[in-house]
């Protein structure tokens, strides 16, 4: 087998290992922006590469929801009503104590528009990722 097919072969474990460490980050970034509970209801879309024509990679990151309770976080809410589904009362702390109430008039939520913040640092870090990654495989490869 040649150097090239050598390369060829090692190149998805290591994409592999450097998209495990830009996973790692968007974890931290998400419930650092959101907390953990709202960071665990986003995922990742998919990740997107190319050269930069300066020898060096772009990246693309595209995070996503569906989740009700962080697009409305994410874009904002109308004022609305809550009322319990499935229990005679919803229960939830406010004020420094447990509030029990059988409905609530929700002021609405101001959009936090946060999702392009988290993809451009997701995209740096995919750059630094990358290019670290397979400069490590050709310098193997070199020596």
């Amino acid at each position: 087998m040649g150097q090239f097919e050598e390369l060829r072969a090692a190149l998805p474990e290591v994409l592999a290992g450097a998209n495990q460490a830009i996973e790692d980050t968007l974890r931290a970034e998400l419930t650092a922006l959101y907390g953990p509970k709202l960071a665990r209801r986003w995922e990742v879309l998919g990740f997107t590469s190319g050269a930069d024509g300066e020898g060096g990679m772009l990246a693309s990151v595209r995070v996503f929801t569906e989740d009700p309770y962080v697009y409305g976080y994410e874009f904002g809410t109308r004022a609305h009503v809550i009322v319990p589904r499935t229990r005679r009362a919803l229960r939830f702390d406010a004020g420094g104590g447990t509030v029990f109430a059988t409905i609530v008039h929700h002021p609405g939520t101001k959009p936090h528009d946060r999702r392009e913040a988290i993809e451009a640092a997701l995209a740096e870090s995919a750059e630094i990722e990358w290019d670290s990654a397979i400069s490590a495989l050709l310098d193997s490869a070199s020596a």
